[in-house]
């Protein structure tokens, strides 16, 4: 798969992310620590190539082998808001931390193999592990009087068609609020709907460093209210929407069973890790308190919390 150009005020070059081994499982335990110290080459977006750094971040040292790997702009900032997947063991992982196109996403997802059941009336789609946890700590909750429920249609799987209409439910209305507000001209706002997905991305990104932001109230950073298109964690099939996750004695159940929460302000959102708690700052992720739950992001930096 090759690499997508994204626009960020002109060119901001960002990499995708290819596995040396595409779809190679991480392995876990002793084996796991063994692979921490193998050789491993990053191929940045300036186009050095070579080992990682002791004083990079972990998260980036515990990610697949040989990735290409963004160092600044849109890509690390998508990495930072669903990036934890990258570091999940025991699963088949994505080639690139954006798809570049629907195609792309769909032949991946072809080739991973997956399991579908049906849960509260709802078709859950998961690689298997994910979904063989899932169902166990179902029964567990089941044993402690409570239900582990999808949140509805889409809350496991999804499509890249499906990442770009719901990035669109939310630029489209930005726009029209900041023309009303005046702070983009009908003109500007035209020329960002025609552009091209990624280049969109870019730009839209960029907006939010001048405080335009375009989250469903237009108040925090869109990705903290949905993935830019070819991101999203449901892409992979390693994320599910979980109903009534308000109750702690069923996220903690959830954790239990590898599965825990790692996008900001995204409540319903669960991620399969396949590790305990205790492993996770190992692997270059951090605990962050918000809105009364735990959120265990990549630890690239200062996390700036959604109001």
């Amino acid at each position: 798969m090759g690499r997508w150009a994204w626009a960020l005020a002109g060119c901001l070059a960002i990499a995708a992310i290819v596995a040396a081994d595409a779809g190679a499982a991480h392995p876990t335990g002793k084996r796991a620590a063994a692979v921490a110290t193998r050789a491993r080459t990053i191929n940045w977006a300036d186009g050095r190539t070579a080992p990682p750094a002791a004083a990079e971040p972990a998260f980036l040292r515990e990610l697949p082998a040989k990735l290409s790997v963004p160092g600044a702009g849109v890509g690390r900032q998508v990495l930072a808001a669903y990036g934890a997947m990258f570091v999940a063991r025991g699963v088949r992982l994505p080639p690139e931390v954006i798809f570049p196109s629907s195609q792309a996403c769909a032949r991946w997802q072809a080739t991973v193999p997956q399991l579908r059941r049906r849960l509260a009336g709802q078709w859950v789609d998961l690689q298997v592990r994910p979904m063989q946890a899932l169902l166990a700590a179902v029964a567990q909750a089941r044993r402690e009087g409570l239900r582990i429920a999808p949140r509805g249609e889409g809350s496991s799987r999804r499509t890249y068609a499906g990442t770009v209409a719901l990035w669109h439910s939310r630029v489209d209305p930005g726009l029209r609020y900041w023309v009303s507000r005046r702070r983009l001209t009908p003109q500007r706002a035209q020329t960002i709907r025609a552009m091209p997905i990624g280049q969109q991305v870019g730009v839209i990104l960029q907006l939010q460093t001048r405080g335009i932001f375009f989250s469903l109230h237009q108040h925090k950073s869109i990705l903290y209210s949905v993935a830019a298109p070819g991101t999203s964690q449901h892409l992979a099939m390693l994320a599910l929407d979980v109903r009534d996750t308000g109750n702690p004695k069923l996220r903690h159940i959830l954790e239990a069973h590898g599965w825990f929460q790692t996008v900001l302000s995204d409540t319903p959102h669960f991620t399969y890790l396949g590790v305990s708690q205790a492993e996770l700052p190992a692997l270059g992720l951090k605990p962050v308190k918000s809105d009364g739950r735990r959120f265990w992001v990549p630890n690239l930096g200062p996390v700036h919390l959604p109001s």
